[in-house]
């Protein structure tokens, strides 16, 4: 039998705020409370007796968006490294610095 939508969202809901509640009061790594999240979210749906397969759970995986993501990560890494942020930032600060006095 299909599960009950209201209930699904409801459960959903809770998981993805107790998510947040871990990341931003810093209760645990980042990583680790989306390890937690996405263990109770399988939880929650055996629980219903919804119970997806390991290959239906594995499409669920956005390969793309997470290549993206990390193709991202490792450009601000080497970005990092090199200080192109540090120069924008001062780079910036002068313009601002510039603009206040024009606009004076």
């Amino acid at each position: 039998s299909p599960m009950n939508k209201t209930v699904g969202i409801l459960c959903s809901t809770v998981v993805l705020l107790g998510l947040y509640i871990l990341i931003i009061w810093e209760l645990v790594h980042r990583t680790f409370a989306a390890m937690i999240a996405s263990t109770l979210a399988i939880g929650v749906l055996a629980a219903m007796n919804e119970r997806p397969t390991m290959a239906v759970i594995i499409s669920w995986v956005d390969t793309e968006t997470l290549l993206l993501l990390f193709g991202m990560m490792v450009l601000v890494a080497v970005l990092a490294e090199t200080g192109v942020f540090d120069y924008l930032a001062v780079y910036a600060f002068k313009v601002m610095n510039k603009l206040k006095f024009l606009l004076q």
